[in-house]
């Protein structure tokens, strides 16, 4: 499994980007409300092909890019569909 490291976030084209340890970048893109979709990128950062999510380690965007519009959705994204937790909290219980 290949490990992801934040890389920018761009607010204005709903992206969050990232590259892995061989220095390829690739992007989660927003494709709806509370939806991303993973993409491999061109050096420009522009999506070139959809990327098997499952194939890599990622997280959280950390840090102050964190607090970007777009990197808070794709943190609440990230923790309802890939983090290790046995509660989840978007339900009431």
């Amino acid at each position: 499994m290949k490990q992801l490291h934040q890389s920018l976030v761009d607010n204005d084209n709903c992206r969050l980007y990232f590259r892995d340890d061989e220095r390829v970048l690739y992007c989660f893109q927003r494709e709806g409300r509370g939806q991303f979709e993973f993409f491999e990128c061109t050096e420009e950062g522009e999506p070139l092909a959809h990327a098997d999510v499952e194939s890599f380690n990622f997280g959280n965007v950390t840090g102050e890019d964190g607090l970007a519009r777009i990197a808070v959705e794709f943190n609440e994204w990230f923790d309802v569909n890939f983090a290790e937790c046995d509660v989840n909290p978007r339900l009431s219980y």
